[in-house]
C-alpha cells in the first residue's frame, strides 16, 4: 500500500549537475553521470542490441554514442513509498516501492553495489561494512528478491535492504566512520539504459543516519534514526565517492523477519538463592570486611521470546571497566539467563577500585528469524549495603558465617525429619560451619550420601544421653536433644556459636560411623585420629588455617571442644594414640599436647 505522507522523490539528468536538495514531504536529488562507468564499445562494434538490453538506441559505429536524431534526456524522477507490510523499522529489511516518474520510456536497468568511504579501510573494516552493504537491491516483485531487469512508470519496482544489522557491527562502523573523512556509506549505482537516454544514479545509504541527511524509506523516521537503522540516503556528497569498494558478493534478501526492538528487553537481576548481608567489622580500630567470602551471587535474565542471549561481557562505567570488574566470573546458562559469583570482598574490591557498583554486563541478543539482526542491552549491578558488626564479640559472629552452596539441606539433597523450622535452622548453620571449615571432608565423606537425618528425642540412644548415633553402612542419623537440640539451644541460636561448632563436628563424627568407622578406642589397630577421632580435624583446621573473623573469635571455644572430643574418642585408650601421629600434629598446633586432657 502506498503511503502518499511517506514518500520521496529523487530527480535526475544526464545534463544537471549535483544541485540542491529539497526535503519536505518527498526529496530529490538532481545529478548527472559524475564519472560512472558507462557501455563503452570498440570500433565497428555496435554493442548490446536492443534485443540484449530493452530499449536500447542502435548506436553510432564509430562512437557508440546515440544516433543524432535521440531525443535530449528527459529529467526523470523517482518516487519511494515505505510500506507498512514491510516497514524497515518493523521488519529487519525494509521495502519501499520506486516508481519511475517523467519519462515514457522503458529503461534496462544495471544495478551494481558498492561501498563508499572518505579513506581507504582496513580488511577488518571492510568485511563488516560487506555485511552491512551486502543485502540491497533493486526487485521486479514486492515479496520476493527478483534483480529488475526493467524499468518504466507503468509499474513500480521494489528497493529492498537491511535496515536491522548487527550491534558488534554498528560500533565498529561508528568508530570507521568518525575516522573516515566524509564517513561511509553503502550504495547502489544504476546504469538505466533506453532508446533514446542513457542515464546513471547512485543510491546512497547512511548507517548512521540523521536528520540532516534526510533518509527516507521507513514510516517512522525519528525511531529508525535513534536505533541506528541503516537507510536511503536523500543526499549525496561527492566527496565520499574517492574510495569506491565494489561488493561482488550476491545479496541476501529476507523479507518477513520482525525484527528486535529494543524497549522490549529489560534485563533483570535477581539474587541467587539467599543473598548475604556484607558486614564489616570495627575490631582493632580499623574498619574492614568482617565475612569477605560471604556470597552475594546474582542472576541477569532477560524475557526474550523469539530471540536468544548470545553473549553476555563485562561493559564500561563512566568510562572505565575495572579489572576487578572483568575478572567476575559469569557463566551463561542457557538462552535467557547468566549468573554472576561475587562475594563480599569482590564488591569491595570494585569498591575500592573507586565506583561504587562499578560493573555493569552487555548482552548480545540475537534475532532466531535473523541471526544477523542482533542488539546490545545493558545492565548494572546492584549496590550492597552495608552492616556494621563487633566481630570480636563471640556472641555476634553467627551472622558472619557464609552460607555456602553445597548446603544439603538448603539445596534439599539431604532432607531433616523431624525438626522444628528452628532446629532446622541450627543445623543449617552447623553445615556452613563444617562447609567453611573443611570443605574436602564433607566433599568426600557425607556429600550426597546422606540422605537424611532424623528427629528422635523418644529413642533409647537420645534417652540415655547422647547426642546423635547412626549405624554402619547407613545413609541416614538420628539426632538427640543433647546434640545442641533443647529448647535452651534454640532460644540462644544467634548468640552460642560454641554449640554450632559442636553439632558440625558431631555431624562430621557420624558421618564417619556410616563409613564403616569405629570410634578409635574400640580398635587399636586404629592408626591415630584415623576412627572417628579423624573428625577433630575440624577443630584443628578452624584453629590452624581459618583466619576469618568468625574463626579467630571462636579459637577459645575449639580449643575446649577439641579436648571435648579426643577425650571421649579414646575414652579409656592405654595406647598413647592420643598424643601420637597426625592426632599430635593438630593438638600440638593448638597448644595442648600430650595425654594430660
Amino acid at each position: 500500500m502506498l503511503i502518499p505522507n511517506k514518500r520521496g522523490m529523487l530527480l535526475f539528468s544526464k545534463n544537471i549537475p549535483i544541485g540542491a536538495i529539497a526535503f519536505v514531504s518527498s526529496f530529490f536529488i538532481s545529478c548527472k553521470d559524475y564519472n560512472l562507468t558507462k557501455p563503452t564499445f570498440a570500433k565497428n562494434d555496435t554493442g548490446p542490441s536492443a534485443g540484449n538490453v530493452p530499449g536500447m538506441a542502435q548506436g553510432n559505429s564509430e562512437t557508440g554514442k546515440p544516433s543524432e536524431s535521440a531525443q535530449p534526456p528527459t529529467v526523470l524522477s523517482l518516487q519511494l513509498d515505505a510500506s507498512a507490510d514491510n516497514d524497515a523499522l518493523v521488519y529487519t529489511f525494509g521495502v519501499a516501492s520506486a516508481k519511475l516518474k517523467g519519462n515514457t520510456l522503458t529503461y534496462g536497468v544495471v544495478q551494481k553495489r558498492s561501498i563508499l568511504s572518505g579513506a581507504p579501510l582496513s580488511v577488518e573494516q571492510r568485511s563488516d561494512i560487506i555485511r552491512l552493504c551486502r543485502d540491497i537491491g533493486l526487485s521486479s516483485k514486492p515479496d520476493q528478491y527478483l534483480p529488475a531487469k526493467t524499468w518504466d512508470q507503468e509499474a513500480p519496482i521494489y528497493l529492498m535492504w537491511r535496515s536491522h544489522y548487527a550491534s558488534d557491527v554498528k560500533t565498529r562502523i561508528a568508530g570507521a566512520a568518525t575516522t573516515s573523512a566524509g564517513g561511509i556509506r553503502c550504495a547502489v549505482d544504476l546504469e538505466l539504459t533506453a532508446e533514446t537516454d542513457h542515464q546513471s544514479v547512485r543510491l546512497t545509504f547512511d548507517p548512521i543516519a540523521n536528520k540532516k541527511s534526510a533518509p527516507a524509506g521507513v514510516l517512522n523516521i525519528n525511531t529508525a534514526i535513534s536505533q541506528g537503522l541503516l537507510l536511503p540516503n536523500a543526499s549525496f556528497d561527492k566527496e565520499t565517492t574517492a574510495n569506491i569498494s565494489e561488493i561482488s558478493d550476491d545479496p541476501k534478501i529476507m523479507l518477513q523477519a520482525k525484527a528486535l526492538d529494543p524497549s522490549v528487553f529489560k534485563p533483570r537481576i535477581d539474587p541467587i538463592g539467599l543473598a548475604e548481608q556484607c558486614y564489616t567489622s570495627v575490631s582493632g580500630g580499623k574498619s574492614h570486611i568482617a565475612n569477605p567470602e560471604a556470597k552475594n551471587d546474582f542472576k541477569i535474565s532477560v524475557s526474550v521470546g523469539l530471540a536468544a542471549v548470545k553473549s553476555i561481557a563485562p561493559k564500561e562505567v563512566g568510562g572505565r571497566l575495572l579489572p576487578e570488574c572483568k575478572n567476575l566470573k559469569v557463566q551463561q546458562q542457557n538462552e535467557t539467563d547468566a549468573n554472576v559469583d561475587l562475594s563480599c570482598a569482590q564488591y569491595q574490591a570494585v569498591k575500592d577500585a573507586g565506583l561504587e557498583a562499578g560493573c555493569a554486563w552487555e548482552l548480545t541478543i540475537s534475532n532466531k528469524s535473523d541471526p544477523e539482526d542482533t542488539i546490545a542491552v545493558s545492565t548494572p549491578m546492584n549496590k550492597l549495603v552495608y552492616k556494621t558488626v563487633n566481630s570480636s564479640d563471640i556472641a555476634k559472629v553467627m551472622v558472619l558465617i557464609p552460607r555456602s552452596k553445597k548446603n544439603p539441606v538448603r539445596n534439599g539433597t539431604t532432607k531433616l525429619i523431624g525438626f522444628n523450622q528452628v532446629q532446622q535452622e541450627m543445623m543449617t548453620d552447623s553445615f556452613d560451619l563444617w562447609l567453611n571449615i573443611l570443605p574436602a571432608a564433607f566433599d568426600r565423606d557425607f556429600g550426597s550420601r546422606i540422605k537424611q537425618v532424623s528427629y528422635a528425642p523418644d529413642q533409647p540412644m537420645c534417652k540415655n544421653g547422647f547426642a546423635a548415633y547412626a549405624g554402619y553402612g547407613a545413609t541416614e542419623f538420628f539426632w538427640c536433644p543433647n546434640g545442641g537440640m533443647t529448647e535452651g539451644h534454640q532460644a540462644a541460636r544467634d548468640t552460642d556459636p560454641a554449640t554450632a561448632l559442636f553439632r558440625g563436628i558431631t555431624l562430621y563424627h557420624e558421618t564417619r560411623h556410616t563409613m564403616f568407622w569405629k570410634h578409635d578406642h574400640d580398635d587399636t589397630s586404629y592408626a591415630p585420629c584415623a576412627g572417628t577421632a579423624a573428625s577433630s580435624e575440624f577443630y584443628y583446621n578452624l584453629y590452624a588455617k581459618c583466619d576469618t573473623d568468625f574463626c579467630r573469635v571462636l579459637r577459645d571455644d575449639e580449643i575446649r571442644l577439641m579436648k571435648v572430643e579426643l577425650n571421649y574418642d579414646y575414652t579409656n585408650d592405654g595406647t598413647g594414640r592420643k598424643s601420637q601421629g597426625i592426632c599430635k600434629t593438630w593438638t600440638k598446633a593448638m597448644g595442648i599436647d600430650g595425654e594430660g586432657f
